[in-house]
């Protein structure tokens, strides 16, 4: 999804959970965080500190992709949803 999608989106998100008293994970600083380009090199370390990772690059992205998906994607829950629909109905 374009950022220029998206950071609306967030903030529309902030202000209903602003009105309602909810707070959404996804609001404009989770997608700033998101969009920050990111690069890692550990080459220095490799060859001053003999360093040599645990988990490797590939297996360490699958286990945070699992946790994103265990902790952090919304989920549907129907008590969320009658609350929602409560708040918004009055």
């Amino acid at each position: 999804v374009p950022s220029w999608v998206i950071m609306p989106v967030a903030y529309v998100l902030q202000f209903v959970g602003w009105v309602c008293g909810i707070k959404f994970r996804l609001n404009p600083f989770a997608v700033r965080m998101l969009l920050i380009h990111r690069w890692f090199d550990i080459s220095d370390a490799e060859r001053d500190l003999n360093y040599a990772p645990i988990v490797s690059y590939k297996q360490g992205w699958a286990d945070t992709m699992d946790w994103f998906k265990k902790n952090w994607l919304p989920v549907h829950d129907p008590a969320m949803a009658k609350k929602l629909s409560a708040a918004t109905s009055s």
